[in-house]
Order: structure tokens, then sequence, then C-alpha cells
């Protein structure tokens, strides 16, 4: 089981200290989580920099679709935090010409995540 308390504290230092690398490894740990850390994870990395939260939220909901289950709103989240230089991207997702899955793949591509 894991502390859910210490697991957002450890996620909430490592975003301080920028550590992506500590932030990956908290992540791995994120099928074990429930629906309401989950949530919690999301709402506090949406308190800092978009630059450093996006392509990991993007790596996230990619290597776990089925987090939107627990986080309905993570693409609205996603798309919020959009860079000015993807706002065709933003705008073919809000218009309905691009799917979900279609948008998060050329997320994928753009941040060059894997």
């Amino acid at each position: 089981m894991i502390d859910t308390k210490h697991f957002i504290e450890e996620l909430k230092f490592s975003l301080n200290q920028g550590d992506l690398i500590k932030l990956k490894a908290l992540l791995q740990y994120i099928d074990y989580l429930d629906k309401r850390t989950l949530r919690q994870m999301f709402f506090e990395m949406n308190k800092f920099d978009d630059e450093l939260v996006l392509p990991i939220m993007i790596q996230v909901y990619n290597s776990h679709p089925s987090i939107i289950e627990a986080v309905p709103n993570i693409i609205d989240l996603i798309t919020t935090m959009l860079p000015e230089d993807l706002s065709d991207l933003k705008l073919l997702y809000t218009s309905r010409e691009i799917t979900r899955t279609q948008l998060i793949s050329e997320l994928v591509d753009f941040f060059k995540i894997k």
C-alpha cells in the first residue's frame, strides 16, 4: 500500500526542485493510486509551470489512458496548458476535427515523449 500523503509530498517536492528523474520514478507508482490521489496529483501539478508539467501530464495520459476515469478533465487541463505555437492543434481538437487519441499522439510527437 502506498502512503498517498507521502506520495503527494514527494511529488510537490520534486516539482519544486524541478527534479524530473525523481518525478518519473514517483510516477511509476501511478497504477497503485486511488482516484482521489490521482485527482490531487493533477491538482498539485497544475500549480506549477506549464513548461515543466505539460510533458509529464501528456506522458502520464499516454501511458495510462484509463486515468481519464479518475481525472475526467485531464484533457482540458492539457489543452489549457498548450503553448501558443500549438494553438492550431488545440483548435482542431476543440472543434472536434481530431480525436483525443490523435491529439495526444501529436503532443507525444511534439514533446518527443517516449
